[in-house]
């Protein structure tokens, strides 16, 4: 929904810009959109939410307008490799011609397509790459829909003073996604009475040799906990290594975790806190329960925060494309548009950054539950206790 005083729809808008779409006298030329997925590599268990967040948003988009120019979509896979999604993005602009690209998903990949989007003056929509360093690195036409790190690393820190946590062992993928929120939650945490006893850097994936080795280390350092930056696969594998070595370290993590870390580490997941953005599926908001009925109804399960996000990506960007009816003139849409989505309120600013503060959640008998449920749970007992 774009902001209260235009009370203009999606559909009726594109239908009044069909004339500048028309190929000749015949139908309106569709509306081409890439979208830069990871399929294959580190980050390709979050292709599938983004996909099918994306598909269900222009699925609706077309049914409201019928007669409307349909919005098509281009995938290609980035591999979560910045030279795959480099040759990706070229043939989206240049052969498939497509009016702006939604992704990519991780920061590494988004910093390197950063400076391409800029040449070929495309906008680049992520909504997944948080890293801080996008906010001045990104340039004039990379936005985000997804919130930068520096709110949620603050958020964790300040998480372990409130527990009073005099040492914390910092494990991190050794990425831009990595490296900068474990910078950023560092920075916040520590001080005079409070340490980080163990910084730990690792190349994704990883395996269950390195797994272990790491997973010593962290028993050795003697922390009161132990804060994970890392995809969600490889924080499944560090807490899978955790329990086979039988520590019983508190263990938090960043958003990058979904309620899919269950499946993936099952009871080493137990009372593994973190945040996630301003998304909740169970909320009352009606506008939230069509989404989540919607997704649940075509996908037959429930919409992570991804989804959520990949949804709303696609929902604002064909709304800037609807008002902008030129390509030249998206970027100043963006920048222009006020949006209400199922993520929150969508406002860029001159980074193409939004702000949104994120909640805690914590994994407790094996559900993903918000952490002030799980703190009531744990009335009488150590909050984080294993």
């Amino acid at each position: 929904m774009i902001r209260a005083i235009r009370r203009i729809g999606i559909g009726a808008a594109l239908v009044l810009s069909v004339a500048g779409l028309l190929a000749g006298c015949g139908e309106p030329e569709p509306i081409k959109i890439g979208v830069l997925v990871p399929d294959t590599g580190p980050a390709s268990s979050y292709g599938k939410s983004i996909r099918q967040g994306i598909d269900l948003a222009v699925e609706e988009i077309n049914a409201e307008r019928p007669a409307g120019p349909k919005i098509v979509t281009i995938y290609k896979d980035t591999g979560t490799n910045v030279e795959t999604a480099k040759i990706a993005f070229h043939e989206l602009v240049e052969t498939e011609n497509v009016w702006a690209i939604i992704g990519p998903v991780s920061s590494s990949v988004a910093r390197g397509l950063a400076p391409l989007a800029a040449q070929a003056q495309v906008v680049l929509l992520s909504p997944a790459a948080s890293s801080p360093a996008l906010t001045s690195e990104g340039g004039e036409y990379f936005f985000r829909n997804y919130p930068s790190d520096v709110v949620e690393g603050y958020t964790m820190a300040e998480f372990c003073r409130k527990l009073a946590l005099a040492s914390v062992a910092v494990v991190a993928a050794d990425d831009l996604f990595g490296q900068g929120i474990a910078k950023i939650f560092e920075e916040k945490y520590a001080a005079p009475t409070r340490k980080i006893v163990l910084r730990e850097y690792f190349s994704s994936p990883l395996d269950e040799k390195r797994a272990m080795e790491i997973a010593r280390k962290v028993a050795a350092s003697k922390a009161e906990a132990v804060y994970i930056a890392a995809y969600q696969p490889d924080v499944a594998a560090l807490l899978l290594a955790l329990d086979k070595l039988g520590t019983k370290i508190p263990r938090l993590a960043t958003s990058a975790v979904t309620a899919e870390i269950v499946k993936l580490a099952g009871k080493a997941a137990e009372h593994l806190v973190f945040p996630q953005t301003a998304f909740d599926p169970h909320a009352d908001n009606p506008r939230v329960r069509a989404f989540v009925d919607a997704y649940k109804a075509k996908y037959g399960e429930e919409p992570d925060n991804f989804a959520a996000h990949a949804y709303d990506a696609a929902k604002v960007l064909v709304a800037a494309i609807e008002r902008a009816q030129i390509r030249k003139n998206l970027k100043g849409e963006l920048w222009n548009i006020r949006y209400e989505g199922v993520t929150g309120n969508i406002d860029f600013d001159l980074n193409g950054d939004v702000v949104q503060a994120p909640r805690l959640y914590a994994v407790f008998n094996g559900a993903v539950v918000p952490y002030s449920e799980f703190r009531e749970a744990m009335v009488g007992r150590s909050i984080l206790a294993r």
